[in-house]
């Protein structure tokens, strides 16, 4: 399986974000990664067909959610022989 290829968006292309990405993914999901300056939160996003959802969180919590998906993506590397 190949990487994510985000699309870095120019500041102001969404209102009060700092930094927006988004990507296509398999299947055809769209995902968006915004931080926004007004809330001072990083925006994770994901539609599907008609469907879409989102959560924000701080900083902080996003460096932990990051930290433990870079462990888990270890593992699974690790268990493929790939460490």
């Amino acid at each position: 399986m190949s990487g994510i290829a985000f699309t870095q968006r120019a500041p102001g292309h969404m209102p009060g974000a700092v930094l927006h990405a988004d990507a296509v993914l398999p299947g055809g999901k769209f995902l968006t990664v915004s931080a926004s300056g007004f809330h001072h939160e990083v925006q994770l996003g994901v539609a599907i067909g008609g469907v879409s959802c989102g959560m924000s969180f701080t900083p902080a919590q996003v460096r932990d959610l990051a930290a433990q998906m870079l462990a888990c993506a270890a593992a699974l590397d690790a268990e493929q022989g790939r460490a």
